[in-house]
């Protein structure tokens, strides 16, 4: 009926069960803590490697980016050369096909060198 009334030793008995129950209680909250420093510390290294993985993913894109505008650069640079070397052709034509210019003209030369044409 909660009367009871407890001997000496049976108070000793109990207080050395309250000892060892504070430091189960202190030594598992130690412990908790340092297994919780190392799991924070694992989330946070796998925090990081997702953003390496994301700035790898965005300078890949980059870096296609670039080859793609590269490869049309070089599809027009082609072109270009294509329609340069053909109209340079037309001029060269024209320019050989000359008549022989009036003696007025003085030192002008109505059929340059191929290399002088395509340097003009």
């Amino acid at each position: 009926n909660g009367t009871e009334t407890l001997t000496d030793m049976q108070r000793e008995i109990l207080q050395g069960i309250r000892d060892e129950m504070d430091d189960l209680m202190n030594s598992t909250s130690l412990d908790h803590h340092e297994d919780q420093v190392e799991v924070d510390r694992a989330r946070d290294l796998l925090a990081n490697c997702d953003d390496e993985l994301a700035d790898i993913e965005l300078t890949r894109n980059a870096s296609s980016a670039r080859e793609l505008n590269h490869a049309e650069c070089r599809i027009a640079e082609k072109d270009l050369n294509i329609t340069r070397s053909a109209t340079c052709q037309t001029y060269a034509d024209a320019v050989m096909r000359q008549a022989t210019p009036p003696d007025c003209f003085g030192s002008y030369d109505p059929r340059p060198s191929a290399e002088h044409v395509r340097s003009t």
